[in-house]
């Protein structure tokens, strides 16, 4: 018996073995990705149908936000996954208007498409208002997305600029 407390081969064998369950565990690709959304979602919402329905100067640039980790929860892409919760946030009173229908990256470019972009009801101005610039800041932070337009490629005339 050696006077070492590991022989070399079994250390080698210990080495090997916690590399071996390192490169399995699935490295979250989202730790680094954070949401952002404003601290008072139902008086953003507020201001940004107020800006949508009187015009003036656009309020966006001046609220307040915060950021916290994003997680996706399914197998949809980051951007993707990212879109639908910044959606699902500001409408939570409207769940089905904002559902991701279409996600497609061309290039640097992401392509959104949501319910309520396909299902418009009156007063859709508000709620566009409110929801794509916080989609446009969250995905043009993402590695890859400079520009966001909401809706299919071919489709140049729904950009986010409001």
């Amino acid at each position: 018996m050696s006077n070492h407390p590991l022989h070399p081969i079994s250390t080698g064998l210990l080495l090997l073995w916690i590399l071996s369950i390192a490169a399995c565990v699935r490295s979250d690709d989202n730790t680094q990705v954070q949401i952002i959304l404003p601290e008072d979602i139902p008086g953003y919402r507020q201001q940004m149908a107020n800006y949508a329905q009187a015009g003036g100067e656009n309020p966006f640039p001046s609220v307040t936000m915060t950021k916290r980790p994003f997680h996706n929860p399914g197998q949809q892409p980051v951007a993707a996954a990212l879109a639908q919760q910044v959606a699902a946030a500001v409408l939570e009173n409207r769940p089905q208007a904002a559902k991701l229908v279409y996600f497609r990256q061309v290039d640097n470019t992401a392509h959104v498409v949501l319910a309520m972009d396909e299902n418009a009801w009156a007063g859709i101005s508000a709620t566009i208002a409110a929801v794509r610039p916080l989609i446009e800041l969250n995905l043009t932070r993402l590695p890859g997305i400079d520009r966001v337009v909401f809706g299919r490629p071919g489709t140049e005339s729904g950009t986010a600029n409001l």
